[in-house]
């Protein structure tokens, strides 16, 4: 009896992931802002997330709405791709199947984003005397 209700819990648990679209957390262990874009296995965008420094998020393919969203072509594995606040990139993560957890350090690529550039401070004309 015991067993029977362990398994309909898990399936109560576990059966609404398997229906609803992919998913991806992404975490974000490092001490830059980034951001995650992911790309379907055809390069289509199919989302973007900003990730704080030390923080996750969970990204889902998952489009609510009164009719199932059914793409032309498979989404998966996807590509996530990992840019800076200054525009350049992170890192990159290649052929990543849904339901996968992810942490940027774990990602290829330069692992390195450029700090803010200031605004000049620009000086009050003078004019000569």
């Amino acid at each position: 009896m015991r067993l029977l209700s362990l398994i309909s819990s898990l399936l109560f648990l576990i059966l609404p992931l398997l229906l609803c679209g992919g998913s991806l957390t992404i975490f974000n262990d490092t001490p830059y802002p980034l951001t995650a874009n992911i790309l379907s296995a055809q390069g289509e965008t199919l989302g973007t997330v900003d990730l704080p420094p030390s923080l996750s998020a969970i990204w889902s393919s998952d489009k609510s709405g009164t009719t199932p969203y059914q793409p032309k072509f498979s989404q998966t594995p996807y590509r996530v791709t990992l840019t800076c606040k200054a525009g350049t990139i992170y890192g990159v993560w290649d052929n990543i199947p849904s339901g996968s957890r992810l942490s940027a350090s774990d990602s290829q690529g330069s692992h390195f984003c450029p700090k803010p550039q200031e605004k000049e401070k620009k000086l009050p004309l003078q004019v000569p005397k």
